[in-house]
């Protein structure tokens, strides 16, 4: 039943109009205009309701709303800790001294990034899943008030501002580029595109160079050279100096710090060790967690570290925060629960002696110290903490401060705080900041804290997240199982997996649920714990795609719209035959004509188009960098055979990359 919309009250309408953060001004007109016209539309006052809860902007029963402290910045004088509370929307601002939250500042989107100015201005990226397209809020922290939203690119994460304050860099993740903005005028000074996914930045302490660094491997999966890359961009020509590739298998790069001196450049991610068979977690043999060591002014990589001990992983490394001395380097251990210090003028002279060390072993080549697991021994200390999935980590003065992005074990919502000092358990715990009162879990939250928990797997070397950052492909092609008849297939998203059996590419498992309890077997190494196994269920069920950056205000662009109409209505096209239907799968095994000599069987899962763009390298063996290579490929597709042009050939591929 309908009823008059007149039931919504001017506080209602008051609410949804602040959500939308419009001026006064304009916020003032806007309310007595829809309180004029609001009468004559037949609206329920559930809708409203409904709308601000799938938006995430109220919270209910079934979807409470969670803080997700992603990341934490402190202020330029040391007397603030700004948490970004990523889910919740919001900035908690910590007095460092009261020990207290003092303002909660909410923004429009979720927060994926706060850099602290001169003057007192803080600059935050917003953009979430749901809604990709960023933003950057400048926001005056002694009032919290929002004074600008600037347009800002697809994923905008990683803000950084020049020492002078006078530029803002921003890592637009989904948009695959790194862009410079004038604050003054909001106005975009460069645009530069990187490889995939470039994730986070730093800049040296003379404003000259940015380092960026790309998420993942931008290589076909084929290449057993795939590895992620780090920029380092000249900020003065607007230009990329040089791209340095981390060691092979390098990928989940998620944050990048600057030395204080501004020398260095640390950098934290994964090794996977694909090209053997993914069977034995132990020493390292599936994945290492790494801290990279980039010599800005040769422009090279120094070495590379494993943070794990031989008989115990450092599960998924996320941020990186250096003391101001340049004497301590702390790493938040996201799957691990767990801070790693670091002394770093013990690392450096490990990292020279040893930066051209070549070892052999099981087959594999290693150079530096990237996969001796012994190299950290006596430089570094790991400290447990009771956050889970802490990722994040700021220091001030001597003291660490990091938090759970999923709450803690003590079952509340806490900056944790460790005294800081050199050598083999020196550092201590020293109290904590409540963030306010917590929601309890549901089952998709659950599932999501289990898919990232390294705790899970046997030694906690990897999470789920670990060959799935974010739930989707790592860029890696892995022999799983121990069978020695496997071979080399492409890591798959998660996106959709639930609804389209079966799940690996050789349709083995007959469904997500099947590959979830024996991913603890098979690829955790532990057993299988069935109440956690269904609530990575729940947490699969619920994963939705990322719009595409090729869409335009969230349409199909006109070529995608001419692209849309070849695929389903030109008969020369055979698309349609596999990829149809709502998930573009037909969810059978089909000969994908795509042959290589290691492969033993020719008929492959078909996969969904869905979020195609994000996917790249494409096919069974990921060994297709470019969509239009792989429907120009006769064996897969007989499109060009049957006559499509080059044009139309664009047409299609701007509309499969716009899924």
């Amino acid at each position: 039943m309908q009823v008059k919309s007149n039931f919504l009250s001017a506080n209602i309408i008051s609410f949804i109009l602040k959500r939308c953060f419009l001026p006064a001004a304009i916020m003032s007109l806007s309310a007595s205009i829809l309180a004029q016209s609001i009468d004559n539309l037949p609206v329920s006052p559930a809708v409203i309701f409904e709308s601000l809860a799938l938006n995430h902007d109220i919270a209910t029963k079934a979807s409470p709303e969670y803080r997700s402290p992603a990341a934490l910045t402190p202020s330029n004088d040391g007397r603030f800790l700004y948490v970004a509370e990523q889910t919740a929307k919001q900035i908690s601002v910590i007095d460092i001294v009261s020990g207290r939250v003092c303002r909660r500042i909410k923004l429009p989107n979720e927060v994926t990034g706060i850099a602290a100015a001169p003057g007192g201005r803080l600059y935050a990226t917003c953009s979430s899943d749901q809604w990709p397209s960023g933003m950057v809020c400048e926001i005056n922290s002694a009032t919290g008030k929002v004074l600008r939203r600037i347009p800002a690119g697809f994923g905008a994460r990683s803000p950084v501002i020049s020492p002078d304050g006078k530029i803002l860099y921003i890592c637009n993740q989904y948009g695959n580029d790194v862009q410079s903005m004038e604050i003054a005028g909001g106005t975009v000074q460069m645009k530069l595109r990187a490889f995939h996914q470039p994730f986070s930045a730093a800049i040296t302490p003379d404003g000259k160079i940015l380092v960026v660094a790309d998420c993942l491997p931008s290589e076909k999966s084929t290449n057993q050279e795939a590895a992620a890359k780090i920029f380092l961009i000249n900020t003065a020509e607007q230009r990329t100096d040089k791209v340095i590739s981390l060691p092979v298998g390098s990928h989940s790069v998620f944050d990048v710090t600057v030395s204080p001196d501004g020398a260095y450049a640390f950098v934290s991610h994964l090794v996977g060790i694909f090209n053997i068979q993914a069977s034995e977690v132990e020493g390292g043999w599936v994945h290492t967690n790494n801290v990279a060591i980039i010599d800005i002014k040769n422009r090279r990589l120094l070495n590379d570290f494993p943070l794990d001990d031989p008989h115990l992983g450092a599960a998924n490394p996320w941020e990186i925060s250096c003391t101001a001395d340049g004497k301590l380097m702390c790493i938040a251990h996201a799957g691990s629960n767990e801070l790693t210090v670091i002394d770093i003028p013990k690392l450096l002279i490990i990292a020279k002696v040893k930066s051209t060390a070549i070892t052999f072993d099981k087959g594999q080549k290693f150079i530096g110290c990237s996969h001796d697991l012994t190299a950290l021994s006596d430089v570094k200390s790991r400290v447990p903490v009771a956050g889970y999935g802490p990722r994040a980590v700021a220091v001030i003065g001597k003291r660490a401060f990091t938090a759970g992005y999923f709450g803690d074990s003590t079952g509340g919502d806490y900056i944790e705080i460790f005294t800081l000092a050199r050598g083999r358990n020196a550092t201590k715990p020293a109290g904590k900041i409540s963030l306010g009162p917590v929601q309890p879990l549901n089952g998709t939250r659950k599932g999501e804290q289990a898919f990232y928990n390294g705790k899970l797997c046997y030694q906690s070397w990897q999470s789920c997240s670990s060959c799935h950052p974010f739930a989707r492909s790592d860029g890696l092609n892995w022999i799983l199982g121990r069978d020695p008849a496997n071979t080399l297939k492409n890591a798959k998203s998660m996106v959709y997996s639930w609804w389209t059996p079966p799940t690996q590419w050789s349709g083995k498992r007959t469904g997500a649920a099947v590959s979830v309890r024996l991913g603890f077997q098979n690829s955790l190494y532990s057993k299988i714990d069935y109440t956690i196994s269904a609530d990575i269920d729940t947490f699969l069920m619920h994963i939705r795609p990322v719009n595409s950056p090729y869409l335009v205000k969230g349409k199909l662009s006109d070529a995608a719209s001419r692209g849309r109409d070849l695929y389903f209505n030109n008969p020369v096209l055979d698309c349609v035959k596999c990829h149809r239907g709502p998930l573009y799968t037909d969810m059978k095994l089909q000969v994908s004509g795509i042959p290589h000599w290691w492969d033993m069987l020719s008929k492959w899962d078909t996969p969904s188009l869905i979020e195609t763009w994000r996917d790249g390298p494409w096919g069974h063996l990921g060994s297709f960098d470019r969509i239009e290579d792989m429907i120009r490929y006769k064996g897969h597709s007989t499109c060009m055979e049957n006559g499509l042009s080059e044009e139309d050939l664009q047409d299609l591929v701007e509309f499969v990359l716009s899924l």
